[in-house]
């Protein structure tokens, strides 16, 4: 018995209903890309981002739920949260949309108007902040940190406005607390908190250190800067920041700065030194007479001065650079000296003993004596910064083109001072290079268009040349 025959118009006809529902289903997900992108014109968040929102948990009050109960290194950076909010896009670094134009910031530098999707992650970023602040702050009781304060006589860093706290020594301490707040790995990964391990598993940034909230202008905790615990190995880095995220960038912060703002509106001086237990003890052993302030990772940049600048009438006010005592501290001196010296000319150098830190000289002798340092013991900032200049030259001053070589290098410095200090640095360096001061006043006068050159100051001193075997008599 033969097989019976497909019919074929049945075939047909099931074929026709099949193209018909594909039809149908790439109609429909053509009006959705529409829709998503009427949305998006209209400054409506997508249904991924509103997934995204409702990740977080929320007070009656429509904020964030809070949790209840030297050197510095810097952690690898973060992926934009405002791409990973707005899924399903890859993470990439938020550009200014078209139409939108900049705004001026608190500290004078122009930024991208954000859109309301990226105002969103941001403020879920500060609220993730403001929660790991809180966590850090209980986990410090019992830790490590309040005995270490005491003996360096920082135990005020404990209590506001600094409020220091603890990342215990687990792998995912924070992780776990943040997650069963109901925030999703992403947002804690674009926080910079949370970071990828070689196995792809998430885990703290900061673990077993001491740990400071960085904040912006308005006193939000944006970024933390972590101590490693006292005799860690040397493979661990002493001072770890937080990785730039979309609140963060250590190029435009000052460590100190939102906590110290009070004093400095009241008169104080700010204080430019290298950590920010550095700057702790300056503001608080001179009971704010005095502010420090730390580039947490990077050298004094033209940011954090123009931010500064809005704090503090620099001409007027000036500045004290308080780095270390010791090689590495002259040179950064020299080179904030070069970054100030077109903002004001009251600029010093504390006076503090080699080795030695204002943390130390606290610890060591009281403040006191870290008044005195800033005070009595403080020198023109010029004299260290054509120190530095002249340093590579010193195995040449015994020639007279090397002498004069190194004022060559050195007359920049001096251009910009008013006549007074300028011609008190010209004599002190014409005695210091065995030079007439007609000479070095010379070279001071031809360097003076140099000074019209803003990026020059930036520039290192060029490599000095061969010098021939003539000795001066």
């Amino acid at each position: 018995m033969s097989e019976p025959h497909p019919d074929p118009h049945g075939e047909g006809m099931a074929r026709i209903a099949q193209l018909a529902a594909v039809a149908a289903s790439a109609a429909e997900t053509i009006l959705r890309v529409r829709a998503a992108r009427l949305r998006a014109r209209a400054g409506e968040p997508s249904p991924a981002a509103s997934a995204v929102d409702t990740a977080a948990p929320q007070r009656r009050d429509g904020g964030a739920q809070p949790i209840t109960g030297a050197r510095a290194a810097t952690a690898p950076s973060s992926p934009s949260y405002s791409a990973v909010a707005s899924a399903p896009q890859p993470a990439r670094q938020m550009r200014t949309p078209k139409g939108r134009g900049t705004s001026t910031s608190r500290q004078g530098a122009e930024r991208p108007v954000a859109g309301p999707r990226a105002v969103q992650a941001q403020e879920e970023l500060r609220a993730i902040h403001q929660q790991a602040a809180a966590f850090f702050g209980a986990a410090a009781k019992q830790s490590w940190v309040p005995d270490y304060l005491h003996q360096r006589s920082l135990e005020a860093a404990l209590s506001e406005p600094w409020v220091a706290g603890y990342a215990p020594a687990s792998w995912t301490a924070l992780t776990d607390q943040l997650r069963s707040a109901g925030w999703r790995d992403a947002a804690l990964e674009a926080s910079g908190l949370s970071r990828r391990a070689r196995t792809g598993n998430l885990i703290d940034t900061f673990r077993d250190r001491l740990v400071l909230p960085i904040r912006d202008a308005e006193g939000n905790a944006v970024a933390f800067v972590g101590r490693a615990r006292p005799g860690a190995p040397a493979h661990i880095p002493k001072y770890l920041n937080s990785p730039r995220t979309d609140l963060y960038d250590k190029a435009s912060v000052l460590f100190g700065l939102a906590e110290g703002r009070p004093h400095l509106r009241a008169g104080g001086t700010p204080v430019l030194v290298e950590g920010p237990l550095d700057a702790v003890a300056v503001t608080h052993g001179t009971h704010g007479r005095y502010v420090g302030l730390a580039p947490c990772g990077t050298a004094l940049t033209g940011a954090q001065v123009r931010r500064l600048a809005v704090e503090v009438d620099l001409p007027s006010r000036g500045l004290v650079v308080a780095t270390d005592a010791d090689e590495a501290g002259t040179r950064s001196a020299g080179r904030a000296y070069e970054r100030l010296s077109s903002s004001t000319h009251r600029l010093l150098r504390a006076g503090l003993a080699p080795g030695t830190d204002p943390a130390d000289l606290l610890h060591d002798r009281g403040p006191e004596a870290l008044l005195a340092a800033l005070t009595k013991g403080a020198r023109p900032l010029v004299d260290t910064a054509v120190e530095v200049r002249l340093q590579p030259w010193a195995d040449k001053l015994q020639w007279v083109e090397g002498r004069v070589g190194a004022a060559r290098a050195a007359a920049p410095l001096l251009t910009g001072l008013p006549p007074g200090p300028r011609e008190r640095c010209c004599q002190n360096l014409a005695g210091r290079l065995g030079l007439e001061p007609s000479t070095v006043q010379e070279l001071v006068a031809a360097a003076r268009p140099a000074l019209e050159q803003p990026s020059r100051s930036s520039t290192p001193p060029p490599t000095p040349p061969a010098v021939p075997n003539r000795r001066l008599r």
